[in-house]
């Protein structure tokens, strides 16, 4: 044979055309056949980045360049109509795919599989890289020869999932961080997707990406369009390092918006574990005014402000205030608070219903419901002990397909930011993740992904754009564009073993330090002051602080500072950012029993070594390797041993359970003692040489 699509590359292949590779599309036609053979029928290019209806996509703002290509195609036969959407933002390496389907023709069809970006490679030997993991366990890299069979990667879940990423790597065999070519797939889309590689019987490799094909089928009326969401592509000859910062800058200038993608993040002080649920006003505005005095931005008040919500079993869903506990309407202490300088915060649970609420009493068919139209209850309390001695409970879901409910949150939203709140702290928003065909919606025809991603516009729409939306306990993915703020791990309590010990956390700051400032601000939870209630000793204190600070992540506690000591005020007050940090971590993915973060900044470098097991630790690190230069001056921050500043090229010492040391090199001694980390960033150097860790 001198031709067959089954040999040629192609942009959009398709079943039935005999091209027996995988298809990116399959159509069942009207009359019950199957083959769609799409043929060229013209193109348009246009300055700026098309945009996707109800979908997120990459965007450009202004005079930034970009183009869009848009290739038309059509079934002869059928009529039925593609267009393919090339976005190309030529200074960041970076071009999009999109794919729109339109039924042309006279009968019913449905589409059975819709992949909007394909990439075939005539030569080569290829290796895949995905990931994969669990929760608290996420993105764990799994690198695959391709071979000849068709290897995937896919999330049958309805949404993207922690067990697989919708995110893929080609990569040449010999491609590494530094060197090698390599090509990458990113889907824009937080629903079921899937990623597809095989090589063929000449050696010729096919990549796609688009959305999950089992149990999909869409039908479209005659007239009607389907629109498969975006993949954002890039190329790096330069290594993984390369293909990850094009990346970053896409995504942190062109998927995220709002005022706090490129504002400094406010330090917080959250309510929570200073009062849990037994607050009033006064105590509040005592919290605000001692924040105040420690360099807090912002008071958050947490659970316990509306209805008669002293514990968890009561008014999850009534959103209207307690005024006796708060001595007084809300927008009277949103004015207390901003009186003196600080701007108020609240949080909220915007899904959650609780069966003993007045707002299930009244409208019952706001819940979502289960397959056989009773509610659906997420969340059962029934069993013993019972702390304090709570009722039984049931816990449901705002159903926000009903256009009453999302009308209620954009009311209770618009609400709250007349009062004069400006940081928003949405907790629980997971809980509308589920199947559809496992519950009844109000209205069935919409994912649950597309019904979260409605809420967090409503709420967007209704806070402004210069309101900080933080999201908590929510899946990642539908939140980029709409979250400021993200927390990553779970809550860290008052002791280092058990549940609400700091594991999660150790793990969850290097997994995910690639959102860090690009999708969104990290919170990784509060930071612990006290020296009272509480089983952690002084070094692991002070680690935790230290790593909260130095992952760049949101600085916020929720400690009581009127009752804390001076000493922990000053760790306080040595943690406050003052810009947008990302830690390198050099032994990312290396089986190493310690936690190492590194930071170059003007003026030096910043080293940071945690021994987070519970034994004894002998660690060291050459200068060199880390930083691109050998020697330095190093500056132990925090040693009860005063030292002399010297110049050495590497550092080695034995870590405690727990402990942890920070070093500050530099090229000459210090000037004089920081008593911020992040001043380091401008301090000058020269001068005599000083104990730093006198700072504490």
């Amino acid at each position: 044979k001198t031709y067959s699509l089954d040999t040629f590359p192609q942009e959009l292949p398709t079943n039935g055309t005999g091209d027996y590779r995988s298809p990116a599309v399959i159509i069942e036609n009207a009359d019950g056949t199957e083959a769609v053979d799409f043929r060229y029928t013209g193109y348009s290019i246009e300055d700026g980045k098309y945009g996707l209806s109800g979908l997120p996509a990459v965007y450009t703002e202004g005079s930034e360049n970009a183009q869009t290509l848009h290739i038309f195609m059509e079934d002869p036969c059928t009529h039925v109509k593609a267009e393919l959407l090339y976005g190309v933002l030529p200074e960041i390496d970076i071009i999009t795919r999109a794919l729109i389907i339109r039924n042309g023709g006279e009968g019913k069809i449905y589409l059975e599989k819709a992949q909007g970006a394909v990439l075939d490679f005539v030569t080569g030997d290829y290796d895949l890289i995905t990931f994969h993991g669990r929760h608290t366990m996420e993105r764990v890299p799994d690198r695959t020869p391709v071979g000849h069979t068709n290897q995937s990667v896919c999330s049958r879940r309805g949404m993207s999932s922690h067990q697989y990423n919708p995110f893929v790597i080609l990569a040449d065999r010999s491609a590494n961080e530094d060197a090698g070519d390599c090509w990458s797939m990113a889907f824009v889309y937080s629903g079921g997707f899937k990623a597809e590689c095989e090589k063929d019987q000449y050696d010729q490799t096919r990549l796609q990406m688009g959305l999950m094909d089992e149990k999909f089928r869409y039908p479209l009326q005659s007239g009607q369009e389907f629109i498969c969401p975006e993949v954002i592509m890039t190329y790096s000859a330069e290594g993984f390092a390369r293909l990850s910062h094009n990346m970053h800058d896409c995504i942190r200038r062109h998927v995220c918006r709002g005022k706090f993608r490129d504002a400094v993040r406010p330090v917080l002080i959250n309510s929570w574990e200073a009062s849990y649920f037994n607050f009033t006003g006064e105590l509040l505005f005592e919290l605000a005014m001692q924040a105040k005095e420690s360099g807090v931005e912002m008071l958050v008040m947490d659970d316990g402000w509306f209805s008669d919500r002293d514990d968890d079993r009561h008014a999850l869903g009534d959103w209207f205030v307690n005024e006796h506990k708060l001595d007084g309407t809300l927008k009277h202490l949103v004015d207390r608070v901003n009186d003196i300088g600080l701007k108020f915060g609240i949080w909220i649970e915007p899904e959650g219903v609780n069966e003993s609420s007045e707002l299930y009493k009244e409208h019952p068919d706001w819940v979502l419901k289960d397959i056989d139209g009773k509610p659906f209850i997420q969340l059962r309390s029934y069993n013993e002990p019972k702390a304090w001695g709570n009722p039984d409970c049931n816990y449901f879901v705002l159903d926000a397909s009903h256009p009453e409910a999302l009308a209620y949150l954009r009311q209770v939203f618009e609400t709250l930011y007349s009062w004069g709140y400006r940081l928003f702290k949405t907790d629980f928003m997971f809980w509308t993740m589920h199947d559809t065909s496992a519950v009844s919606r109000y209205n069935p025809s919409r994912t649950s992904v597309e019904i979260l991603r409605d809420t967090l516009q409503v709420i967007r729409e209704a806070i402004g754009e210069e309101s900080y939306h933080l999201g908590c306990i929510a899946p990642f993915l539908p939140f980029i564009g709409y979250a400021d703020g993200m927390r990553i791990a779970g809550d860290v309590g008052a002791q280092w073993e058990g549940a609400y010990g700091p594991v999660n956390l150790l793990r969850e700051i290097t997994a995910d330090n690639y959102f860090q400032n690009i999708y969104w601000q990290n919170d990784p939870d509060s930071v612990l002051l006290r020296d009272f209630d509480i089983f952690l000793n002084t070094d692991e204190i002070r680690s935790l602080a230290l790593l909260q600070a130095l992952s760049g992540g949101i600085v916020t506690t929720s400690d009581p500072l009127h009752l804390i000591s001076e000493e922990r005020k000053r760790l306080w007050r040595f943690l406050k950012p003052d810009g947008k940090h990302r830690p390198s971590l050099p032994d990312f993915g290396k089986d190493t029993p310690e936690l190492v973060l590194t930071h170059q900044l003007k003026h030096g470098n910043l080293l940071f070594i945690l021994n987070p097991a519970d034994h004894p630790l002998t660690v060291g690190y050459g200068f060199q390797a880390l930083f691109g230069e050998e020697t330095w001056f190093v500056h132990r921050m925090f040693s009860s041993i005063p030292e002399e500043s010297k110049a050495q090229s590497s550092f080695f010492t034995c870590l405690k359970p727990h402990e942890s040391i920070l070093l500050f090199l530099t090229k000459e001694p210090l000037a004089k003692e920081p008593e911020n980390i992040w001043m380091l960033d401008e301090q000058e150097t020269g001068g005599e040489a000083f104990d730093a860790g006198r700072i504490l």
